[in-house]
């Protein structure tokens, strides 16, 4: 274990005093806990947040990870913060989570705490705890019927408004069936039962579910008579996957997230998945395995004409007027080790059929120290209520050893403007590195020079 004390001399915003402690207990028990305070100068206020990550196993094999954060006020995360997910951040959640497994059954136990430090009289709804026990699919003898079981019991709290408990189990009853040679067919009934416990009272719900998938493989291996170590397989993945579930009036339940909503799907989910995968042999004859090409499409039509997509950045459902969903496109490329070209879009079938989102981006690592990345990040403004549009790029270079070079810029096509813009600058000894960092941003700007010692850390930065 050790432990690093840090003291920052700033001019307008005050004296900033850190520790940063880690520790590895055994062999598989580490962590990291950092505590930082800012005595502002003036009407400048007082800042502190405190941060601890720690995962390890303890006795019984019970696997334990928190993710723990506090910052009183969202100016820290604003004067501080190295990156937009960090400076723009307006919540801090603190996770903790009990893990044991016994092959196919899985138990966790874990709490989620949130807090919203952008606005005080929020009310955000904790989770403290939930309680998980999943029984994977489980096979009887020798016969093609499956049994799995999903089940959480989980405790709601606000400082204002309904709390409650709710208890969800979910038997399901599954088959495999291979057709001929090449289609498989797996049927599934299921039954999703919840209990709520409330300040309002008790109430329950009881659905079935069926669906049916069908879904196959057509592969072909592809070699070189002039170099037999070297073969690639292609691979067709067709699947169809039908889901049922009737419709049932739940207005009167609880709404404490959108598993509460579980009524009312007649919908057919249809995929193709194309990959390619290189197979290479060394001189020794032992073979390495690379994936070169994943291309997933993707659709769903609901018969009852309305279409749910989901907001993969809200985390949210997003429910539509239309039968048919977005159809959704997936691709990762990798035509080398040190390269990869990748994307993740949707795009609408109604009006003017355009990209509702798209994440793409590519890089390349030239040797180690030498790399280039490029990203691409697209929301229209019917996905999320405002349009986004902005394109990131980073450049790291090791050409000029001992200084290592990083460039960072973030653009706003929708505005025409820079977002932010760093530069880093780094000497690198045997045992300690001297760094410069500018920041620019769109409020304000930084510069930074700092010191690091190996095994101890940085001197110079806050968290």
């Amino acid at each position: 274990m050790d432990a690093t004390l840090q003291i920052d001399s700033m001019s307008k915003l005050g004296l900033g005093k850190g520790i940063e402690y880690r520790y590895l207990l055994g062999r598989d028990n580490l962590g990291e806990a950092r505590f930082y305070h800012v005595s502002g100068h003036g009407d400048e206020p007082d800042l502190h947040a405190f941060n601890w990550q720690h995962a390890g196993t303890l006795p019984g094999r019970i696997w334990l990870s928190v993710d723990a954060e506090y910052v009183e006020e969202q100016l820290f995360f604003e004067n501080f913060g190295k990156v937009a997910d960090e400076y723009n951040q307006d919540k801090t959640v603190t996770q903790v989570w009990l893990q044991r497994n016994w092959q196919t059954l899985n138990t966790v136990l874990r709490g989620r705490y949130v807090r919203d430090i952008e606005n005080p009289r929020a009310n955000p709804l904790q989770r403290l705890p939930e309680l998980a026990v999943t029984l994977a699919p489980w096979r009887f003898g020798e016969s093609p019927l499956y049994f799995g079981f999903d089940s959480s019991l989980t405790r709601f709290e606000r400082d204002d408004g309904v709390e409650g408990d709710r208890l969800f189990l979910r038997p399901a009853l599954s088959a495999a069936f291979r057709l001929g040679n090449w289609l498989d067919f797996v049927p599934e009934l299921a039954f999703s039962q919840r209990f709520y416990d409330t300040d309002l009272g008790e109430d329950d719900r009881f659905l079935p579910e069926l669906s049916a998938t069908l879904g196959s493989r057509l592969e072909r291996v592809y070699s070189w008579p002039e170099n037999a170590g070297v073969r690639v397989k292609h691979s067709i993945e067709p699947t169809v996957r039908y889901l049922f579930r009737p419709d049932r009036d739940e207005s009167d339940l609880p709404l404490f997230d959108p598993n509460d909503r579980r009524a009312d799907i007649s919908r057919l989910e249809y995929a193709l998945i194309n990959r390619l995968v290189l197979r290479q042999e060394n001189g020794l004859g032992v073979a390495s395995y690379r994936e070169l090409l994943f291309l997933r499409l993707s659709q769903s039509y609901d018969f009852d004409g309305e279409s749910v997509d989901f907001d993969r950045d809200r985390q949210d459902r997003l429910e539509k007027e239309e039968p048919f969903s977005d159809l959704r496109v997936e691709l990762d490329l990798r035509p080398t080790p040190a390269s990869r070209l990748y994307l993740d879009g949707l795009v609408g079938m109604y009006g003017d059929s355009g990209l509702s989102s798209l994440r793409a981006g590519a890089s390349l690592q030239v040797t180690a120290g030498n790399t280039a990345s490029l990203n691409y990040v697209y929301r229209d403004q019917d996905f999320i209520g405002s349009a986004t549009e902005y394109l990131g790029a980073t450049l790291e270079t090791s050409l000029l050893k001992p200084v290592h070079l990083r460039f960072q810029e973030r653009y706003d096509l929708k505005d025409h403007q820079t977002l932010e813009t760093v530069v880093n600058l780094e000497y690198r000894s045997h045992c300690w590195s001297l760094f410069l960092e500018i920041r620019d941003r769109l409020e304000d700007d930084l510069i930074m020079i700092g010191f690091s010692l190996s095994g101890l850390g940085q001197i110079g930065t806050g968290i």
